[in-house]
């Protein structure tokens, strides 16, 4: 979910949040050239889902390290919704 929502985020505050969920979640930064399939769904449909997956994740999580990653990346893609 976060490399797509990188190849679709023009703003750099967002881009550079969405870079360190990235490497957070243990991911790599894709070259500029990399493809990614098209999604239709607009970036805030992505990004609900995205912070509701990740809330489940973190209260699922084995540990409590897992849980706060899923749990503040959850958060941030609150914020960028602005609800």
């Amino acid at each position: 979910m976060e490399v797509q929502l990188l190849s679709e985020t023009t703003d750099p505050a967002e881009r550079a949040a969405h870079l360190q969920h990235l490497a957070a979640l243990g991911g790599t930064v894709p070259s500029p050239t990399a493809t990614t399939t098209p999604v239709t769904e607009p970036v805030r449909v992505q990004l609900r889902g995205s912070a509701d997956s990740l809330r489940t994740a973190a209260v699922a999580a084995s540990n409590g390290m897992h849980a706060a990653v899923f749990a503040s990346i959850a958060a941030s893609h609150e914020v960028l919704l602005g609800d």
